[in-house]
């Protein structure tokens, strides 16, 4: 049996998933099942890339309201 040698994402690839989430979905998509590594971390990448406007508007909120300006931030949302 002939071993397959695993390919890992270079640093370049996992930047272009992180700032473009559908890239890194896609590589994952197609290669999930014949490099797991590989996939996982394009994968990796492109959940935090997805995921890292949820946390810093999260952020911001608390950190408005622990300096008092939860009543500008309710006007400004609403």
């Amino acid at each position: 049996m002939e071993e397959k040698e695993e390919l890992k994402a270079g640093f370049w690839l996992k930047v272009l998933c992180f700032f473009i989430p559908f890239v890194g979905l896609l590589i994952y998509a197609c290669n999930v099942s014949f490099n797991k590594k590989y996939a996982s971390a394009c994968g990796r990448a492109a959940a935090w890339g997805a995921f890292w406007p949820v946390f810093l508007i999260v952020f911001v909120a608390i950190f408005a309201i622990v300096l008092g300006m939860g009543s500008e931030l309710v006007n400004f949302i609403t």
